[in-house]
């Protein structure tokens, strides 16, 4: 009888165990997103942020933590010439975007739109609005903040958290960071700092203030938070802008999914920012344009 016994429960942890794993398997390939918060920086390098293995100074433990928890692609890079056609599906062209302050065309199709469609809240802070509003002004968010001062920047994207804690959203922030030409140091220790050391620092303060709202919200069973940069997050826009070339080291950017239920990881396959929206509306379980030219990363989340 013992001998029965001594075969019986390790059979018996073996099935438990089978279950779980099989339970589990099957509540990620289920789960979707119904707060999404999409943080996007302008500059933001991948070779400044201590996930991506920078050490020569401490500009991003908020960025660090948050990339603990989620699933890091090692190799992305900025596709297109304009933050405005990497938010949407198509290529520069396409959508008539040829710089920030230009207007997306009319009949492109925006994360905003395809939530709001849904009847889901949708929000975008520190965007200017002829960035996202088609030229009759019907599309893009619901609410659109100004571009406002780094120090100020935080404070309307925290009330709005506050205000829909309860209702499914999608929420994206996009930080203009200034140049360290542009913009003084925010204190003396910064003096010497590169632009891309600026930027990554208040980038960090900026993601630590969004995750200490969320955590004091209990916000986390269904939110899902992406992080990645705007375009040229080496300054590709100077080269661009000169007619010269960007080099594909200058275009890398982070890219990081946090959520519930996937694994954190890295991930080295490349990527680009264009596979950003078909991704998002993928877990959303929302229509992605048919001619999107970017490709959901979804597979990639599920197999961590």
């Amino acid at each position: 009888m013992s001998r029965i016994r001594t075969f019986i429960i390790p059979v018996a942890l073996i099935g438990a165990v089978g279950f779980v794993a099989v339970w589990r398997n099957l509540y990620e390939a289920a789960w979707s997103p119904r707060q999404i918060i999409l943080i996007t920086v302008d500059g933001l390098r991948a070779d400044r942020l201590g996930a991506y293995g920078y050490t020569a100074r401490p500009l991003s433990p908020n960025i660090d933590a948050l990339a603990a928890q989620s699933v890091v692609f090692e190799r992305a890079f900025d596709a297109p010439p304009a933050t405005a056609a990497s938010r949407s599906a198509g290529a520069p062209a396409e959508i008539g975007v040829g710089g920030d302050g230009d207007a997306l065309s009319s009949g492109i199709a925006t994360l905003a739109e395809l939530f709001h469609q849904r009847g889901i809240a949708t929000a975008a802070f520190a965007v200017p609005a002829e960035a996202i509003a088609e030229p009759d002004g019907t599309a893009g968010p619901d609410q659109i903040e100004p571009a406002a001062a780094a120090a100020q920047r935080a404070r309307p994207l925290l009330e709005w958290l506050h205000a829909h804690a309860g209702e499914s959203f999608f929420v994206w922030t996009h930080a203009i960071e200034p140049s360290a030409a542009s913009a003084p140091a925010d204190d003396a220790d910064m003096a010497g700092w590169s632009a891309a050391d600026i930027t990554a620092h208040r980038a960090d303060a900026l993601v630590g203030a969004i995750m200490h709202t969320l955590a004091t919200l209990k916000m986390g069973n269904e939110l899902m938070v992406v992080l990645t940069a705007g375009p040229f997050a080496a300054g590709g826009d100077t080269a661009a802008q000169a007619g010269g070339e960007v080099a594909s080291d200058d275009r890398r950017v982070p890219l990081l999914f946090a959520t519930p239920v996937f694994a954190p990881a890295h991930v080295d396959a490349p990527v680009q920012l264009t596979d950003v929206f078909p991704t998002i509306a993928g877990l959303a379980a929302l229509p992605a344009p048919p001619d999107s030219h970017g490709t959901s990363l979804v597979p990639l989340l599920r197999a961590q």
